[in-house]
């Protein structure tokens, strides 16, 4: 009974603080309540002293992967950046940022930062992605959470997650973004094989830093993409890889003549680098011809073709490839772009081919010419390849060499036959190769 008495006696208590509470949350506008989050928000972004790894993904399919950078955001809304971008370890810009009401608190980079509007610049300095979109990344990101531990942003135009995790006290910027960029360097791969502890086996693409892996499965074919970043250990994805019923968010690179990375959390899944022969490489994918990276033979044939032309007609890219018109062959592909009506004019000579050894590759001419441009001169933009006007002239041998055997960013091939016949060709899509 006193017991009773008791509660009866504080309940009155009770019920008055509860609503005393709710009149305090209730009495604040939304407006004054947005104004405690922004200021919550700034204080968390500039709590950290030393400034927060930023996890970015750009796009929002993804399909470009993940990069690193570092930002610090200190007083006067300023903010200092640091990227992998660019492979310079000691380069930051500073630029001017502010939290703003939006969808919840919003986080802007509102003045020009070539780290941070990198991946929003159309076109990409680089010319990654389409001209007119560039990567289509972010500059302004909702934060969703923000805590001195972790802040969660969320790319407001590609609905990226952007993870900032704090760099801790005393850590050099300079010393730990090089370990980015050398990781980026030294794991770089393109083909792999992907095998799960309970024996399923995938092959896997690289295309920038996202992963396509084809498998089967009851009897059907799947295909799965990963995006993903480098991280001084190893890779990891933007979500949890689950082939095969196992998650892999994180993997450990283990280097030599081998190299492989496994799982760090230990389940045993292994993704394995498939190391090719440089002469394997030229026949995988597109590789772009640039004027500069013609020896003399090669430019003076391009340049018997400029000026024998149409001036009308302008050299928009040249690439050793599959056809474009599905054909099945492989060989030089050109396209022209007529400066009055800005049509695209396609053209392909087609080549047989055999690779000699590990380091060489013989090209013949087989006769396959696909050219709807005007001039019968366009042929001698080939000519270093194979000769096209002789269907009986015997093959040109080349040597290959290549700066990285697992994954080539050149190409280099030297004539057996002509010491001033050599041709350098890289995997970034070249636009207008008599610029380069």
């Amino acid at each position: 009974m006193k017991k009773i008495l008791l509660l009866c006696l504080f309940a009155p208590l009770w019920f008055s603080s509860c609503l005393f509470e709710d009149k305090e949350l209730f009495d604040r506008t939304a407006t004054e309540r947005m104004e405690t989050r922004l200021q919550e928000s700034r204080a968390v972004l500039k709590s950290a002293s030393n400034g927060w790894v930023m996890s970015y993904y750009p796009s929002p399919t993804r399909e470009f992967g993940g990069y690193t950078l570092f930002v610090r955001f200190g007083d006067h809304d300023q903010v200092e950046v640091a990227s992998e971008v660019g492979g310079d370890a000691t380069l930051t810009h500073s630029s001017l940022y502010e939290v703003i009401s939006g969808e919840g608190p919003v986080l802007t980079f509102n003045t020009g930062n070539p780290f941070i509007h990198y991946f929003a610049m159309a076109p990409n300095p680089d010319d990654i992605g389409t001209s007119d979109m560039g990567m289509q990344g972010d500059y302004e990101f909702i934060i969703l959470d923000a805590q001195p531990e972790r802040v969660v942003l969320k790319g407001r135009k590609t609905g990226n997650r952007i993870i900032l995790t704090p760099i801790a006290a005393g850590v050099d910027w300079k010393a730990l973004m090089q370990q980015y960029i050398t990781a980026a360097n030294e794991m770089r791969f393109k083909l792999c094989t992907y095998t799960t502890p309970n024996g399923l086996r995938a092959s896997a693409s690289r295309t920038y830093r996202t992963l396509t892996f084809t498998y089967t499965l009851g009897g059907e074919e799947v295909l799965t993409t990963a995006a993903f970043r480098y991280t001084p250990t190893g890779i990891q994805f933007y979500q949890a890889l689950n082939i095969g019923g196992v998650n892999v968010t994180d993997m450990n690179f283990v280097g030599g003549a081998a190299p492989y990375f496994i799982d760090a959390a230990g389940s045993g899944a292994r993704l394995t680098v498939r190391i090719l022969n440089p002469n394997e490489h030229l026949l995988m994918g597109e590789w772009f011809f640039t004027y500069s990276g013609l020896g003399s033979y090669g430019k003076a044939e391009w340049t018997a073709v400029k000026n024998n032309l149409n001036p009308i007609y302008k050299l928009a890219f040249a690439w050793m490839g599959a056809d474009l018109l599905d054909y099945g062959q492989h060989g030089f592909n050109f396209q022209l772009v007529d400066t009055t009506t800005y049509d695209r004019l396609y053209g392909f000579y087609g080549f047989t081919h055999q690779l000699v050894g590990t380091d060489q590759i013989k090209f013949t001419h087989n006769g396959v010419r696909l050219v709807n441009a005007e001039a019968s001169v366009l042929f001698r933009y080939a000519t270093p390849i194979a000769t096209i006007n002789c269907t009986t002239c015997p093959a040109k041998t080349f040597t290959v060499t290549v700066d990285n055997n697992a994954d080539p960013t050149w190409i280099q091939l030297v004539d057996t036959g002509n010491a001033n016949n050599t041709i350098r060709l890289t995997i970034t899509e070249t636009s207008l190769p008599y610029d380069h």
